[in-house]
């Protein structure tokens, strides 16, 4: 297994640290692997998590440009060139994570989809699901540490239903939706059985 490009993507509070830490063990017996995150830990990825945590308004109605510019540099820096060398590259959150929260901004989905559309695609892209905006509320409260601006009730339910659009958005990438709320080795198996599928 070599060269794959692998995203587990979904709203805040369906388990995706757990699920990347799981498919990392596994994944790292067969090849190198890269475990990456967007935004990413790069100056302007920090800012972008400092504006999710405690901007203002008008800094998030600015976030679309930055979150672009946040991924061409992460493609070109860090993604490609471990695919180059045959690794597996896992990453948390992509693309689909903009179309979904900048949304929320008030930004349109076609204009959001269309400046995503020449990115990289995915060999494959999770998007864990779970109906119950209470649920991925009580999660994330349980968590702890600080909380960013989407992290309400009734966001986390246009979160949950812009996630199942996402196949509209990208109809020709490989998106599989996986149901949370489960053991968290149990969805990391069947994505395992999913990922041998696409070599």
């Amino acid at each position: 297994m070599a060269g794959l490009f692998i995203v587990v993507d979904g709203p805040d509070g369906a388990g995706k640290t757990t699920v990347l830490r799981l498919l990392y063990e596994s994944l790292s017996q067969k090849a190198p692997v890269c475990l990456t995150a967007e935004p990413t830990r790069s100056p302007l990825g920090l800012e972008i998590r400092r504006i999710l945590r405690s901007g203002t308004a008008k800094e998030r109605q600015a976030l679309t440009d930055l979150f672009i510019e946040d991924r061409a540099a992460h493609i070109r820096e860090e993604i490609l060139p471990c695919l180059r060398t045959g690794g597996i590259v896992l990453c948390d959150r992509y693309k689909y994570s903009t179309v979904v929260y900048q949304q929320l901004q008030g930004e349109p989905r076609a204009l959001l989809v269309e400046r995503s559309r020449d990115f990289l695609a995915p060999d494959i892209a999770f998007i864990l699901t779970l109906p119950d905006a209470g649920a991925l509320l009580q999660r994330i409260r349980g968590r702890g540490g600080a909380r960013e601006c989407f992290e309400t009730r009734e966001a986390l339910e246009k979160i949950i239903r812009y996630y199942d659009e996402m196949k509209d958005c990208f109809p020709s990438e490989n998106i599989v939706f996986c149901r949370a709320g489960r053991p968290a080795r149990n969805i990391a198996v069947e994505m395992l059985k999913k990922i041998d599928k696409t070599r």
